[in-house]
């Protein structure tokens, strides 16, 4: 039997992106999920406050079928941290909202 070298190269990426809101859109060909990181941030003008909403975006594309895989995935990775941490407690304000064929989960501070 020949042995078989591979060389494999894996990028890490620069940071961890902290998500608090998301929506997925999808077709018959794709899902599209994109996370969005919502920071209020205030600045000083001329001694008076302004808020701004900054807002950051990570989007994720997958086939159908992988974003089945990637729910089963989920939902037994949240099954266990729930036996080893508790039940995970959602804002009725959080709860995810169906609108055509849109979801969208509202902003969302958890």
């Amino acid at each position: 039997m020949m042995e078989r070298r591979v060389n494999l190269k894996i990028n890490h990426g620069d940071k961890a992106f902290y998500a608090n809101s998301i929506s997925v859109i999808f077709n018959p060909s794709k899902f599209v999920i994109d996370f969005r990181q919502n920071i209020p941030r205030i600045d000083i003008i001329n001694e008076k406050s302004h808020e701004t909403l900054v807002t950051e975006h990570n989007v994720v594309v997958m086939d159908p079928k992988f974003a089945k895989i990637f729910l089963e995935t989920l939902k037994t990775s949240i099954e266990n941290y729930e036996k080893k941490f508790g039940e995970i407690k959602v804002e009725r304000k959080a709860r995810v909202k169906e609108k055509e064929k849109d979801i969208v989960m509202s902003d969302y501070i958890g």
